[in-house]
């Protein structure tokens, strides 16, 4: 009987848990536009990379001193961007406007 129990119990909890997960899945069916940039730092120091498309900041990451990295960036409202990196000192370079192609 208590693995019968036990076995309600899990069933009972497994349900609402998969329920709350479902919620946090987008599906769109729309395709969108996709751009990889690449950023390179010159600089010295580290820099944290972000950019703004007219609908707000958003952080891409982070460029190591002397290093190229690559983002993504999906679905902007238009092909063109400002790009602006920060140190964790507080310098700063850009915006910089990037054309998206």
């Amino acid at each position: 009987m208590p693995t019968r129990l036990l076995r309600h119990t899990v069933i009972a909890l497994t349900i609402p848990l998969a329920a709350a997960c479902a919620r946090a899945v987008e599906v769109n069916s729309e395709p969108s536009t996709v751009y990889a940039i690449e950023v390179y730092n010159p600089q010295s120091v580290d820099m944290v990379v972000s950019y703004d498309d007219g609908n707000g900041t958003r952080t891409l990451g982070t460029v190591r001193a002397g290093t190229l990295e690559r983002f993504v960036i999906a679905a902007p409202p238009a092909p063109r961007i400002q790009l602006t990196g920060r140190s964790s000192g507080g310098r700063t370079v850009g915006p910089l406007s990037v054309s998206l192609s």
